[in-house]
């Protein structure tokens, strides 16, 4: 009945990524994109600027159609860079009856929040450039600075192309330099955003890891059925706290903020994004120790616990929001709910840590 029941939550959460990749889905990881399920995943850097930038990159070629826009676009592209990388600081407050998708009011809005202009030798990864393509002092698209090479500073945008229908625009990575309305032409500011600097916890110990769902130690992390010789032992849910092996992980630290979370039964398996793949609804597992990408996850800190986000860049979530024993534990883009937010409690003495 168990292993039924197992079997319909897993077709169940797969039926979930098929229906978001058909229909729009409003989420946290993007604001203005209709679709942050299709966005190809950057490569994560401590450096949040080289990150935004690697996020933009990764979207090379694709149309407003794909990400999800339906209108002028190039400033709601910056934007929502920003949102899947986990930064406010490309969606900066307003400074009065404007938004952050027009961008004249997106240059205003970025410096009122702290953000500062900076030359072309000065210029980085993760800075925003300003585009004057009729010199008239009014600014009419926005891109990602993602490289600066001999003098020369490389972009990359979205809503490029002319198109009259900007669902057929695309995301463009400027790579020659001197063309018209390339890299270099027409280029009038940049601008530095208020980057914040990296926040994350660094932890050693060995844990049980509670979902804020439920109540103190209510519901927690669980490798399925418990007993490392069964053949669905590695599939991870959250279930009532017993106190059992099979609920207890020790934590590792390994550089940079990230860390392998292994299950202290015998086999030596750490949580695992199954496959390696960069979906929002892939499944998480416990698998032989590799300390791949899809094995690294970094503790954010979020009010009395923590996100949980994996360096594939998805985040620690339980399926639905559901708190009943057995419900699965997947990736999923950050979303605010407390189904991603989660609790330590140290095994030794059952205490909450905090950072």
């Amino acid at each position: 009945m168990k292993k039924s029941k197992k079997i319909v939550k897993q077709l169940l959460s797969l039926l979930l990524v098929l229906v978001s990749l058909l229909l729009p889905v409003v989420s946290a990881g993007a604001l203005y994109s209709d679709y942050p399920s299709r966005w190809n995943t950057g490569t994560f850097d401590s450096d949040m600027g080289q990150y935004v930038a690697n996020i933009a990159k990764a979207q090379d070629t694709k149309t407003g159609e794909n990400l999800g826009y339906i209108s002028n676009w190039c400033a709601k592209f910056v934007v929502d860079c920003g949102e899947k990388a986990g930064t406010t600081a490309l969606n900066p407050p307003l400074t009065g009856a404007n938004t952050n998708a027009w961008v004249p009011d997106y240059y205003k809005n970025l410096l009122a929040a702290g953000g500062k202009t900076v030359s072309r030798s000065e210029a980085k990864a993760g800075d925003i450039a300003f585009f004057d393509w009729n010199y008239n002092g009014v600014y009419e698209h926005v891109e990602i600075v993602y490289d600066v090479s001999n003098g020369i500073v490389y972009t990359v945008g979205g809503n490029t192309g002319g198109n009259s229908n900007t669902l057929y625009n695309k995301v463009n990575k400027r790579t020659t330099p001197g063309s018209a309305r390339d890299v270099q032409s027409g280029i009038a500011k940049i601008v530095r955003p208020n980057y914040p600097a990296p926040t994350f916890a660094i932890i050693d110990g060995e844990f049980f890891i509670g979902s804020a769902m439920a109540g103190e130690k209510s519901k927690v992390l669980d490798i399925y059925y418990g007993k490392d010789s069964d053949k669905y032992a590695k599939n991870v849910q959250i279930c009532g706290f017993h106190g059992g092996n099979n609920q207890k992980f020790r934590i590792t630290h390994l550089g940079d903020g990230w860390h392998r979370i292994e299950s202290i039964l015998p086999s030596s398996k750490s949580l695992d994004v199954e496959g390696n793949y960069s979906v929002a609804g892939t499944n998480v597992i416990v698998w032989g120790n590799h300390d791949g990408d899809n094995q690294r996850w970094r503790f954010i800190p979020d009010g009395n616990g923590f996100l949980i986000q994996s360096k594939l860049g998805f985040y620690l979530d339980v399926y639905g929001g559901f708190s009943s024993d057995e419900t699965n534990v997947q990736i999923w883009d950050k979303n605010g709910g407390s189904n991603q937010c989660w609790q330590l409690f140290k095994t030794s003495d059952g205490s909450l840590y905090k950072a």
